[in-house]
């Protein structure tokens, strides 16, 4: 049977090459359907395969505690496999339709509190050498004042500072359009933000003066997303509070709604593709502003 079931996949991964689909989407669907493959040899194979027995291994999938965005590229992959394996004879090709679940449900977002907020910047304006202590101070004032996401941090040029402005771009440092301008209306984003633009400029590293980018580290010339991540956990740890670059940009938007932003404001600087995505953040403030408390269904990463 294992013979069987590798001709079968070998066919398919032969389909797939026909339609110029990447090598490793092929091994992927491969991957993905060697365990489906050996639950039907049991029951008679993909010949006498039902949508119950389908629904079955679906509810198996979800019971091993497998994520629901991988469940549905499972049943993605196992619909093109009949619809291929009804092409050719081999099978029902509708078994695997309409198998998909519902998305899980978005991890709650939390915003800062103002005494979060100033723990944080103390633990930024204190942390170890003066270079690292006035880089990190504007990577918070960047995302809690700015709202920038951490692509965007690591995307940010050096010449992105202008009067009161952030000219932000979310690309890998190459091209001349923005993603968007965000006006500054807080000291308490443009004075670290200048003041780092300051020490970075007198840098005398080499590294750093062939550099175009506005974050360095001690040793290279662009702080990568992972460094920034990293830099902000470090940060949380010695506030004693948990706390993800994500968040920071929550209380960002959420502070602009508190304080009276319209909608279109809030993602204009933002950058949010969704309207529905920033109207979360006015949720709960009718007739109450300058609310900071944590809200409860907000993505990840807006």
């Amino acid at each position: 049977m294992k013979r069987e079931q590798g001709t079968l996949l070998a066919a398919f991964a032969l389909s797939l090459r026909a339609e110029r689909k990447e090598e490793s989407t092929i091994l992927l669907y491969v991957n993905a359907l060697e365990g489906l493959l050996a639950r039907l040899e049991g029951s008679g194979g993909i010949a006498a395969a039902t949508p119950s027995d389908l629904l079955r291994y679906r509810e198996a999938l979800l019971a091993s505690g497998m994520k629901r965005a991988t469940i549905n590229k499972r049943m993605s992959i196992a619909r093109s496999f009949f619809h291929w394996a009804g092409r050719e004879g081999l099978a029902n090709p509708d078994v695997a339709d309409g198998l998909r679940l519902e998305a899980d449900a978005a991890p709650p977002v939390r915003w800062l509190s103002e005494p979060e907020e100033r723990a944080l910047l103390e633990a930024a304006s204190t942390d170890g050498n003066s270079e690292r202590s006035v880089r990190n101070a504007a990577l918070v004032a960047a995302m809690l004042y700015a709202g920038l996401r951490v692509k965007e941090v690591s995307a940010l040029r050096l010449d992105a500072l202008r009067h009161a402005r952030l000219i932000v771009h979310d690309d890998d440092g190459v091209g001349d359009s923005p993603a968007r301008v965000v006006p500054l209306e807080d000291d308490r984003a443009i004075v670290p933000l200048a003041r780092w633009r300051a020490h970075r400029l007198a840098s005398i590293h080499a590294k750093h003066k062939e550099s175009l980018r506005f974050f360095v580290t001690e040793r290279s010339g662009m702080m990568q997303p992972r460094a920034v991540q990293f830099a902000v956990e470090s940060l949380s740890a010695k506030a004693g509070f948990p706390v993800r670059c994500s968040e920071l940009r929550h209380t960002y938007c959420r502070r602009l709604a508190a304080q009276g932003a319209s909608v279109e404001r809030v993602r204009d600087w933002a950058g949010h593709k969704s309207a529905q995505t920033t109207l979360r953040y006015f949720e709960g403030l009718e007739g109450r502003t300058g609310n900071h408390r944590r809200g409860s269904d907000e993505p990840r990463d807006d």
